[in-house]
Formats: structure tokens, sequence, C-alpha cells
């Protein structure tokens, strides 16, 4: 049997006779992957929240904790999403221009996570005032904001962006810390433990990957979750070269068709945080 508090859920409501607590690690187009103390198992939503469902913010996403009707030989159904204590939503138009302000609609893609990491890469683009911007979305969540800068092998001296990153945002924790040479990490382990979740905000190159879709990735030494949401659509003949060293470095290239029609490419891979020390 797994032990659901590893995965952040604690027992709000007793589950009615038959179903199962579960945790939504994946989800691709109507499909669910979800945990359960039985294990890993697929999912669908039952009937009800495509009839009953008026905004597309009550779906359930990934990090949203579930009823379901285990199914130990096909797709579970998910019966009821559970309350959020935290969640990211962005503008979804639903097919219509965004001058089209009564259109827009919320689409949640993150939620019930614990700390918000705000990553910022200290290179020629650093701006102060892009990380408040996403400060502001961060308090908004329910989550709780730490400024990761990233890239800190690449200055001379990364005390100075530091030290105005934190006048700016004095109640929040700053890190300066390197992939590459593995520098400052270990300061991350207090956010990564059991039962906790961590989301990234922030630019794309700044040290989060691409993803084809959001999915919960275990951090095999504190036994903590980090939850990383896809970013912007780029199409491949943007980023030939970086996509060339992504796929020998062991990550997964996955293909789909964007909202213009042609091929769109995202990268996927599971990385320990053991692996990126090394």
């Amino acid at each position: 049997m797994i032990d659901m508090k590893q995965y952040g859920y604690f027992e709000t409501e007793t589950p009615p006779e038959g179903l199962l607590p579960g945790r939504i690690t994946e989800l691709r187009r109507e499909q669910y992957t979800v945990i359960t103390e039985l294990g890993e198992v697929m999912a669908v939503l039952k009937g009800a929240f495509y009839h009953g469902m008026e905004a597309r913010e009550n779906f359930p996403c990934v990090g949203d904790f579930v009823f379901l009707q285990y199914n130990e030989i096909g797709a579970s159904r998910i019966v009821k999403l559970l309350p959020r204590r935290s969640k990211f939503s962005r503008a979804d138009l639903s097919g219509h221009a965004a001058g089209y302000v009564k259109t827009i609609l919320e689409q949640v893609v993150a939620t019930n996570f614990d700390y918000v990491f705000i990553l910022s890469s200290l290179n020629w683009d650093f701006k102060v005032n892009r990380i408040m911007r996403y400060l502001t979305q961060a308090w908004q969540s329910g989550g709780q904001p730490v400024i990761i800068l990233t890239k800190a092998d690449l200055v001379e001296d990364f005390d100075v962006p530091s030290a105005d990153v934190r006048q700016v945002a004095p109640d929040v924790p700053v890190h300066a810390v390197s992939a590459y040479t593995g520098f400052g990490l270990d300061a991350l382990d207090e956010y990564l433990q059991p039962g906790k979740t961590v989301v990234f905000l922030g630019m794309s190159g700044v040290g989060n990957h691409l993803a084809e879709i959001a999915e919960l990735t275990r951090v095999c030494k504190s036994g903590g979750w980090l939850l990383d949401c896809a970013g912007d659509e780029t199409p491949d003949s943007d980023r030939g070269e970086q996509q060339d060293e992504l796929v020998k470095r062991g990550w997964e290239k996955m293909c789909y068709i964007g909202n213009g029609g042609g091929n769109v490419y995202r990268y996927r891979k599971q990385v320990w945080k053991s692996e990126v020390r090394s």
C-alpha cells in the first residue's frame, strides 16, 4: 500500500464507500494518470463532469486530489474533485480573439502546491521588474514564493543581483544556484520534503525544461515533488541546435499539432536530484 501522505494528501473528508482518494500526476487530453494507495492508475472523468460543469476551471488538472472508482482491469473513473488549496491559471480564449474579453475563461494548469519557485536566469536578460510580476502571480496563487536565480556560474558576482532582488522583496527567500556546477542546490532541500510540492514559474531557458504536459516528478533525495507546467509553444525550426542538444542528453522529443496547425515539439525528462548534481 502506498502512503498518500507522501504525495501531499491529508484526509479532509472521508471517501464514500467504494471510492479511493488519489492525486493526478499527468494529463494527456482526456486521460489522467492518478496515484492511489493501490498504485498508479489510468483514469477518465465521470460523465457528470462534462454535463454538469459550466466552467473549465472546475475540471481536474495536474496536482488535484480526487475520489475515483478503482478499476483494476481498465480505466478508473474520477468521480469527485476535492477542494484546492492553491492554483495557477491562464486565460482560455476558447477559440476567440483576445479582444473578446467576455469569452476569456479560466483554465487551471496546476494545483495544490506548497512553494512557487520563481526562476530567473543571471544572464543579460535579468530583470528585477519581471521577477516582481512573477512574484505577484505567486502570491495570488496561494503558494509560498521562493526566488531562484539560476546559472550563477555565468556571472562573476551574483551577490549584486541577489541584493537587488532582496531589496524589493525582503520577505521572500532568494537563492543563487547553478545546475551545471551544483552550487546552491543543497539550500533547496528545505523545500523538497516529503508531502511537499513545488511548482516552477519563469521564462523558458532559465533552467526549467519544456514539456508537452504538466507532470509531477519525484525528487528522490528529499522525497518532495516538482510540478512542471508546459511552456509556450515553440516551432521546431526556432530551436534547432537546442533541440539536438536536449536529445543528446537523454530528453524525450514529443510532437503534436500546435494552434497554428504546424508541428510543435516539446521535451521532457525525469531528472533525479542526484543526477543534476553529478
